[in-house]
């Protein structure tokens, strides 16, 4: 009876313990060779999308616009238009004092009319010496002369044979020899006019070309009068349809050209600068999507992408030498809604790089030692295997694996340290992330 007794309290025992490993396991202890189990937090290995992005601040602001500057320092007379005003193109802004420039640009033309008036008394007194009949009195003194030789020579002859007296002979060489004179003084008046005339072409030339230049001038400052009020006119006339955002002058005052006298916007498009710090530059690039939040619209993500990428970096006034420099970023706008406005700031995610189908764990599953090894801890039958993986691009607290895990796994989030391979593990919480 003794020895029953003591065979059944032998069988309780032993069915006490199988229940005991039983409701164990049942808890997630694994066996007991390993050691005590260790509680541990658990995520999902997922397979889905995923983007690496940069964080940027920016600022809204307007991508057609019209900043309006008066080219010559005029009175304003009249302010046509008031702030936040919607105005149309080709509407008149401001009426302005054209007064000056317009006796300016009268003062001018007389002055043209005179300096033609000049040059043509010029051209008409570029009449030179008629030389015609000088040459005919040439050609009558050439005449006389030969005439004048011949008689002299035909007395010589006579005079030798006795048929003629040496007074007659002395009367033809005085002739001939009158003739000569004659005949040399036709040809130097000839000379004589012909230099004078020579002379007076170049002066009157100089003269001419100096007045013509005269006249360029005049005609220059005329252009200049008429487009400068041309562009007075223009800059006083809306370009474009829009909303008056800006007014920085008073009727009756005089504005400098270097002030801007108004501005007009156009609030439908939209365009976001982004200051993108050098170390991320590279990884921007046009038509790149971004994403823009901002705490004046809470709750809503605008689309946009990126436009153009600066090609010159710049430090922010104000920062020391020893900081980074910025390039600005140019984003337009997708989706532009009402309560968007120039000037507000926002925060954008520029989109650098998407994987489709990518096997992601959250960061904070992932391990790594001093020498850039790698690894997650899996959870299987209640201990967990360390698991060499390589990491591909990361998107906030979530990272690319890209080798080393299926996408099915379950993996420890923030291992203890005493954690290692093949350990027991309880499982605390099971998370869907």
């Amino acid at each position: 009876m003794k020895k029953k007794l003591i065979i059944s309290l032998a069988i309780l025992v032993a069915i006490g313990i199988l229940i005991t490993i039983n409701v164990v396991k049942s808890k997630g202890i694994g066996a007991f060779s390993k050691g005590k189990a260790i509680e541990v937090k658990i995520a999902d290995t997922k397979v889905r999308d995923i983007d690496s992005s940069i964080s940027v601040n920016g600022v809204f602001e307007e991508v057609d616009k019209q900043d309006v500057y008066l080219d010559s320092a005029v009175r304003v007379t009249k302010v046509l238009v008031k702030k936040d005003q919607e105005v149309l193109k080709g509407q008149k802004l401001l009426e302005l004092d054209l007064n000056e420039l317009y006796s300016q640009l009268e003062q001018s033309k007389v002055s043209l009319r005179i300096q033609k008036i000049n040059l043509s008394k010029l051209i008409n007194s570029k009449n030179l010496q008629d030389i015609t009949k000088l040459n005919l009195n040439i050609e009558n003194a050439k005449i006389a002369k030969e005439q004048a030789e011949k008689n002299y020579h035909r007395l010589q002859q006579l005079f030798k044979v006795g048929a003629a007296a040496q007074v007659d002979v002395d009367n033809a060489n005085v002739q001939y020899e009158s003739a000569v004179h004659q005949f040399n003084t036709a040809q130097a008046m000839l000379r004589e006019t012909e230099e004078n005339n020579i002379d007076l072409v170049r002066n009157i030339d100089k003269d001419i070309e100096s007045q013509a230049e005269q006249i360029k001038l005049a005609e220059l400052k005329i252009r200049e009068l008429e487009d400068k009020m041309k562009k007075l006119e223009k800059a006083s006339t809306a370009s474009m349809n829009g909303v008056i955002s800006e007014i920085n002058i008073e009727e009756g005052s005089i504005i400098s050209p270097a002030v801007k006298a108004l501005r007009i916007i156009s609030p439908e498009t939209l365009r976001v600068i982004l200051n993108v710090k050098e170390i991320d530059i590279l990884k921007v690039k046009a038509r790149l999507k971004v994403e823009i939040t901002g705490d004046a619209f809470v709750g809503k993500v605008i689309k946009g992408s990126v436009e153009t990428v600066g090609t010159v970096a710049k430090k922010e006034q104000g920062v020391s030498s020893s900081d980074q420099a910025f390039v600005d970023v140019t984003v337009l706008v997708d989706n532009a809604d009402k309560v968007l406005k120039p000037g507000l700031s926002v925060n954008a995610n520029i989109i650098t790089e998407t994987k489709k189908d990518a096997i992601v764990i959250p960061f904070d599953t992932f391990q790594e030692d001093k020498d850039g090894n790698k690894w997650v801890f899996v959870a299987e039958n209640n201990s967990v295997r360390k698991q060499n993986i390589k990491i591909g691009i990361c998107s906030g607290l979530d990272m690319e694996v890209t080798s080393g895990l299926t996408g099915k796994e379950k993996l420890v989030k923030d291992p203890p340290s005493r954690l290692k391979d093949g350990m027991n593990i309880l499982v605390m919480e099971l998370s869907t992330k």
